[in-house]
């Protein structure tokens, strides 16, 4: 265990939560396949090299319920975008790595 990176309020549909997600962080020793459980879709491992670089910086549109469009910070990495709290979450401990 590394250390716990601050509250992040939750939102869902763009729409802030009443309840906030501590992310922990730790270090590993070996290789670990990650398993998908109800919480995920998939798993893979983004390089945080290429990110701290800027290679993969994008801009996602996210479109709300009533169709209103907004830019928010992503990275493209092959087929997938990683947005949202995944980003904020990963750009603070990039911060916190610095």
């Amino acid at each position: 265990h590394l250390g716990r990176l601050a509250p992040l309020r939750a939102r869902a549909r763009g729409a802030v939560l009443d309840m906030d997600v501590s992310p922990f962080v730790f270090g590993l020793d070996r290789e670990v396949v990650p398993e998908i459980n109800a919480e995920a879709e998939e798993a893979f491992w983004l390089p945080l090299e290429r990110v701290r670089r800027g290679e993969l910086d994008h801009v996602h549109i996210y479109e709300d319920a009533a169709g209103s469009a907004r830019e928010l910070p992503a990275w493209r990495f092959e087929e997938r975008v990683v947005w949202g709290m995944t980003h904020r979450i990963l750009s603070e401990l990039l911060e916190a790595l610095r």
